[in-house]
């Protein structure tokens, strides 16, 4: 085996990233890599648990990619032979530091290097990882790889459950549904997952090209409600991001009512469109699954 440099990068406030980021983390530890796990710091902490206002007062800023800024990475010296991202998403869109540092002064370490996007999300994570993808591009990176570990338990509960989390800071604030957030299981998964890409970076000669280590494993699932959801209310999200900057400023309350209009818009999208999405599913699938399957394979650059 070869030893290769690996990069984790990730940022999380309940923990639950730190915990996705350390499971595949390990193995390559474990495996003879130098690994340096590094934690993204926003100049302001973003606040958890989140008030309504705050929680969809970053709408705007988040899915236009006008990110709030973040601290210089502090990198110990030398080159990277794999990078991790692993980020959320947020409203179909990258989290704000990931996108704050895939555009700020720290975005040349991609140029060149191969890169593995984590996704931690609740469901819907299609959009989100394809701009990730575009943003890690733009800098002359490679996304060979990616990996989407969600939330399991009633997918229509879940929207309830984790929004519930985000406002409390509690995964069980809703006692009569599952509790939000990702189970051990799924960590013991992704943690399988970076045994083997540790396993096949380390039988690699150094200085190759970039290639895929993952390619042939399934390493994200797709629901099909959710994506038929995603894709139509995320192509309302950039109008809604637009109205609300050119009219409020964050912290404004204009921007409070605006962020509460978005609550109840995204409520009322899940209690009306969940249902017809999943009777469609039943109907159509056949005829849709080519069209999703290409929503989930990595983007051309």
């Amino acid at each position: 085996m070869t030893p290769k440099r690996v990069l984790v990068l990730w940022w999380s406030q309940s923990g639950q990233l730190r915990s996705v980021a350390e499971s595949f983390a390990r193995p390559f530890s474990e495996a003879g890599h130098d690994v340096a796990l590094l934690e993204l710091e926003p100049v302001t902490a973003f606040p958890f648990p989140w008030k309504v206002s705050t929680f969809f007062g970053v709408f705007p800023e988040t899915v236009l990619d006008r990110p709030a800024p973040i601290r210089r990475l502090q990198l110990p010296p030398g080159e990277w032979d794999l990078i991790v991202l692993t980020t959320q998403v947020w409203f179909l869109s990258p989290s704000q530091p990931f996108a704050a540092l895939l555009s700020g002064p720290d975005r040349g370490i991609f140029l060149g290097k191969r890169v593995i996007t984590l996704i931690s999300c609740r469901n819907m994570w299609i959009r989100g990882w394809r701009r990730l993808v575009g943003l890690v591009q733009a800098q002359g990176g490679i996304v060979t790889d990616r990996i989407v570990a969600t939330q399991g338990g009633p997918v229509f509960a879940s929207y309830f459950t984790t929004l519930a989390w985000m406002l409390t800071g509690k995964r069980d604030a809703i006692k009569a549904l599952p509790s939000a957030g990702l189970g051990a299981d799924t960590l013991v998964r992704v943690a399988g997952i970076g045994a083997i890409a540790a396993e096949r970076l380390g039988a690699e000669p150094r200085g190759g090209p970039p290639a895929p280590l993952l390619a042939d494993l399934q390493t994200a699932s797709v629901s099909y409600p959710h994506a038929f959801g995603e894709q139509l209310v995320g192509s309302l999200f950039p109008l809604f991001a637009r109205i609300i900057s050119a009219v409020s400023r964050p912290g404004s309350l204009v921007r409070d009512v605006s962020a509460v209009a978005m609550l109840c818009f995204i409520l009322s999208a899940v209690i009306g469109l969940f249902v017809p999405f999943v009777i469609g599913e039943l109907l159509f699938r056949p005829w849709v699954d080519p069209w999703l399957d290409r929503l989930a394979t990595l983007p051309v650059a």
